[in-house]
C-alpha cells in the first residue's frame, strides 16, 4: 500500500471520531459577590467566603460511530537478525528404554593377542617300554699312555693313580688341609716307600739329628713299618696344658742294641720364653727313651733341656744322661724340631 493510501484512511478515521462526540453542557451561574464592609480600622483579615456549587455536568456522551473499513495488509517486512542463542535447558528426565534393534553384521577380526603365560606342567606320563638292545659295536683301542702304569701323580692339589693301561687316570685324593703356616699338598718326594706322589705337609712337621743315640731324619706324613715315625702331639694353641713329641719305630721291627726305637718328650705349660733351660730332674720335664727294652730304657736323666721355640714352629734341644744304677752310658743329646 502507498504512502497517499495510508494517509487518506488516517483522515478519514479521525473525521469519523468527530462527528460521532457530543457539545459540552452549559456553565452554571456565578454565585452573588458579598456586601462590602465599612472600612474602620483594619482589622483582623476575616474568614474565606465558602465556594460556590459546581454547576451542573453537561449531557451524555453519543454513542460510538461505526467502525471503519479495515485497510490492506501491508507487505511483511525482511526477516531480522538472529537473535543469540539461549542458555541450554535442564535435562529431561530419561523416557523408557526403546526396543532391542537388530544386530549388525559381525566386524573384522581384531589382531591376535599376546601369547598367555605357560601353564603348569601337567603329570608326568607313563613310561614307555625299553627298545629293543642295539647291535654291540666294534671293540675301541686305548689312546696314547698318558700316565706311567699303576703308578701315582700329581696334577695341581690332586694326586692321581694311573690306570694299568696306561690312557687314563683317577683321582684319588684332593690334598687339602694342614695349617696355615704348614699347609697340605701334592708333592712326588718325601712319600712313603713305594709311593711316586702323595698328599703330605708342605713342609716337615719333625726333624731330628741325635749323635747320641746316633739317628736323623725328617717326617712328613704316613706310615712305613720299621721305620721312625714322629708323632708330635703339641696343640696349636699355647694355652694347652702340656707340649708333647714322640719318635718310634713303625710296625713290629724292633731293633736291639743302641739303636734308637723310642723317645718321647713332654713340657709342662705355662713355660716361659723361648730360650729357657730346664735343668734336670725337673717336675716339668718328663723324658722316656727306649720305654720296651728294659736294659736300654731310662726315664730319670741329669742334664739340660732347652726350649727354644713354640708352636707352630717348634724346637728344643736335649744335652741329657741316663742316671738310673747301671745305666749313665745311656744319653740323649741332639736337637729335635718341626712345622704344624
Amino acid at each position: 500500500m502507498s504512502r497517499q493510501l495510508r494517509s487518506f484512511f488516517v483522515l478519514l478515521s479521525c473525521c469519523a471520531l468527530a462527528a460521532c462526540s457530543t457539545e459540552e453542557g452549559p456553565t452554571g451561574p456565578q454565585g452573588p459577590q458579598g456586601q462590602q464592609g465599612v472600612q474602620g480600622p483594619q482589622g483582623p483579615q476575616g474568614p474565606q467566603g465558602p465556594q460556590g456549587p459546581e454547576g451542573p455536568a453537561g449531557g451524555p456522551m453519543g454513542p460510538q460511530g461505526p467502525q471503519g473499513l479495515q485497510g490492506l495488509q501491508g507487505p511483511i517486512g525482511p526477516q531480522g537478525p538472529k537473535g543469540d542463542t539461549g542458555a541450554q535447558g535442564a535435562q529431561g528426565t530419561q523416557g523408557p528404554q526403546g526396543p532391542q534393534g537388530l544386530i549388525g553384521p559381525q566386524g573384522p577380526k581384531g589382531d591376535t593377542g599376546a601369547q598367555g603365560a605357560q601353564g603348569t606342567q601337567g603329570p608326568k606320563g607313563d613310561t614307555g617300554p625299553a627298545g629293543p638292545q642295539g647291535p654291540k659295536g666294534d671293540t675301541g683301542t686305548l689312546g696314547p699312555a698318558i700316565c706311567t702304569p699303576g703308578e701315582s701323580f700329581c696334577e695341581g692339589s690332586s694326586l692321581w693313580a694311573c690306570t694299568k693301561s696306561g690312557a687314563d687316570a683317577i683321582r684319588t685324593a684332593k690334598c687339602a688341609g694342614g695349617s696355615a703356616t704348614n699347609p697340605t699338598g701334592c708333592f712326588s718326594d718325601n712319600c712313603p716307600a713305594g709311593d711316586s706322589a702323595c698328599c703330605r705337609p708342605t713342609k716337615p712337621v719333625c726333624k731330628w739329628s741325635f749323635t747320641n743315640p746316633s739317628a736323623s731324619g725328617t717326617y712328613y706324613a704316613g706310615y712305613t713299618d720299621g721305620e721312625l715315625l714322629c708323632n708330635p702331639t703339641p696343640a696349636p694353641c699355647t694355652d694347652a696344658a702340656t707340649f708333647e713329641v714322640q719318635l718310634y719305630r713303625g710296625g713290629g721291627a724292633i731293633q736291639c742294641g743302641t739303636g734308637l726305637n723310642h723317645l718321647s718328650l713332654r713340657l709342662t705349660r705355662p713355660l716361659a720364653s723361648p730360650g729357657q733351660v730346664f735343668t734336670l730332674p725337673d717336675s716339668r720335664v718328663t723324658l722316656s727313651l727306649n720305654a720296651l727294652q728294659s736294659n736300654r730304657a731310662c726315664s730319670k736323666w741329669t742334664g739340660t733341656v732347652t726350649w727354644n721355640s713354640e708352636v707352630p714352629s717348634w724346637s728344643v734341644a736335649l744335652d741329657t744322661r741316663c742316671s738310673e744304677a747301671g745305666k749313665t752310658d745311656l744319653r740323649v743329646t741332639g736337637t729335635w724340631s718341626g712345622d704344624l
